[in-house]
């Protein structure tokens, strides 16, 4: 079982057997790590965006200089060729 499910569990008895009112201060920590988990996944989920942007952009630009380079080749073939006829 993972951590969050063995967390949940222990306050889902806490709060069946009402333990909380005996104990509030576990209550009260266990409700505040369930809740940091999901701050801190969604944390890195917003910074990993922007990485992804940045990949994209780079692989865009890569493939856009690939494609201009390809075509000064072939025009620069071209123009050689017509440039011994000529």
């Amino acid at each position: 079982m993972t951590m969050i499910k063995t967390q949940f569990l222990l306050l889902s008895s806490i709060l069946k057997t009402h333990l909380h009112e005996v104990y509030p201060s576990i209550f009260i920590a266990l409700r505040i790590m369930l809740n940091c988990t999901d701050t801190v996944a969604s944390a890195e989920r917003s910074f990993s965006k922007p990485n992804l942007i940045k990949t994209f952009n780079r692989s865009y630009k890569k493939d856009n200089r690939i494609s201009s380079l390809t075509m000064l080749s072939i025009e620069a073939s071209r123009a050689c060729a017509l440039s011994r006829c000529g």
